[in-house]
């Protein structure tokens, strides 16, 4: 393993203000012997299936002995994005124009399930929500109803009913589930609260 050590440092490419590189080899025991006389490089990761390491190497250090080595590649070390949530067919032109699927994007393979929501309770206040509509279905955790003289808070939600269709326009809007099916909400794994304060007409 200290031959990798050796290794390549560097058919690297100047990458400006960069610190870590990954490097391809062909054989690393035909690389440099000893490491530190290339001074401040520093093995990271060596990923044996691939043939490549990983190395954190000074800024001013990236330049000039890849003629000496036998490397296939040099590349920068960032993440690498193996999803695109713009290619789901229920991702519409709503968040597209917002930039919705490009956050998702980004930020999925560090905060996972996160960026869509989970964890999070949103209230609508609205004419209900249809809990069983196959985009809303299991997020409806919570109802409330102002309508009339009598309050109800709890978890009974069949009175939760939206008789006139924009609470769970609105629902959907936010959290519409991301399923390849009709469309998708901004955050799609957070929990809802009904709060119903409208009419089936609409009215107060």
């Amino acid at each position: 393993m200290r031959y990798i050590l050796l290794l390549v440092v560097l058919e690297l490419v100047i990458f400006v203000d960069a610190a870590r590189v990954v490097v391809g080899y062909e054989n690393f025991k035909k690389g440099l012997r000893d490491l530190n006389t290339t001074g401040g490089i520093t093995l990271v990761k060596h990923i044996a299936e691939v043939k490549a390491v990983v190395l954190k190497v000074p800024d001013h250090k990236v330049s000039d002995s890849s003629k000496k080595l036998n490397v296939r590649y040099v590349k920068e070390d960032k993440i690498a994005y193996v999803t695109s949530f713009s290619t789901y067919s229920d991702v519409q032109w709503n968040l597209k124009m917002i930039n919705v699927p490009n956050v998702w994007d980004i930020y999925f393979p560090i905060l996972g399930d996160a960026v869509f929501g989970y964890g999070v309770v949103v209230a609508v206040l609205d004419t209900g929500i249809d809990y069983n509509h196959r985009e809303s279905r299991g997020k409806v955790v919570y109802y409330i109803d102002t309508v009339g003289t009598r309050l109800y808070r709890g978890i009974n939600l069949r009175n939760c009913a939206d008789r006139n269709g924009h609470g769970t326009h609105v629902a959907g809007i936010i959290a519409a589930s991301l399923n390849n099916y009709g469309v998708a909400g901004v955050v799609p794994k957070v929990r809802l609260i009904a709060v119903k304060e409208r009419q089936r007409i609409g009215l107060l």
